[in-house]
């Protein structure tokens, strides 16, 4: 009996992980945002999450891009610009996985997190 009940509430865990799944994976950073936006289209409350992420990884992208291209223009002595664009690149990163983060943890705790340039331009999404 004991084990019946174990594996009824496994199987309610995995159904309530699969049908949450793309809920909280919508901020994981620069992917999440797709399989929820190819999947869940009728939630509109996701859907909103959806654009913000979006936003947030296209932004994000464009910056680490920008750095990682600027390496190619500092010369191999200059030692100091290449730390300063290295270290550059892992304050951008970290907070992009910190507001990546923030963000999850509001959805999850059903607040409002209000990121100003990325809720002016999620507004904006209208074919998501």
């Amino acid at each position: 009996m004991a084990l019946t009940a174990k594996l009824n509430q496994i199987n309610q865990n995995v159904r309530f992980i699969l049908k949450n799944a793309p809920h909280y994976g919508v901020y994981f950073p620069f992917i999440g945002w797709w399989p929820a936006a190819a999947f869940r289209r009728e939630d509109r409350e996701l859907i909103s999450h959806v654009r913000r992420a979006f936003v947030m990884s296209a932004f994000f992208a464009a910056v680490l891009l920008v750095l990682g291209i600027s390496f190619i223009f500092i010369g191999i002595e200059s030692r100091i610009l290449k730390l300063t664009a290295v270290i550059a690149v892992y304050a951008v990163e970290f907070l992009y996985f910190s507001l990546c983060a923030a963000a999850t943890a509001s959805m999850i705790k059903k607040r409002n997190f209000p990121i100003p340039f990325v809720d002016k331009f999620a507004e904006k999404i209208d074919y998501l």
